[in-house]
């Protein structure tokens, strides 16, 4: 994600996180935002799941990378490899 849109998820997290506490929502929600482990896959993978994704029209990938300040910014990838996966 770039910084941009980690500032948008921390905003979406702390105005959900608001509601929660607004309505008394009796929910137990953590709210990190995590990012995953820096191993790196030659195939990028999404598990399809049609319990909750009911609509596929489209689905965006976006490949990033860290600069020299440790910020996540768009990379324009030479190849990418995407695989879609049924969830069982």
């Amino acid at each position: 994600m770039t910084d941009v849109e980690l500032g948008f998820m921390q905003v979406s997290k702390a105005a959900i996180r608001y509601w929660i506490d607004k309505l008394n929502i009796p929910i137990s929600w953590d709210t990190s935002i995590l990012e995953g482990d820096m191993e790196f896959y030659e195939w990028a993978f999404l598990f399809f799941n049609p319990k909750y994704q009911i609509s596929m029209d489209s689905t965006r990938l976006q490949v990033v990378k860290r600069n020299e300040l440790n910020q996540l910014t768009p990379y324009d990838s030479p190849e990418v490899k995407f695989l879609i996966l049924e969830h069982e």
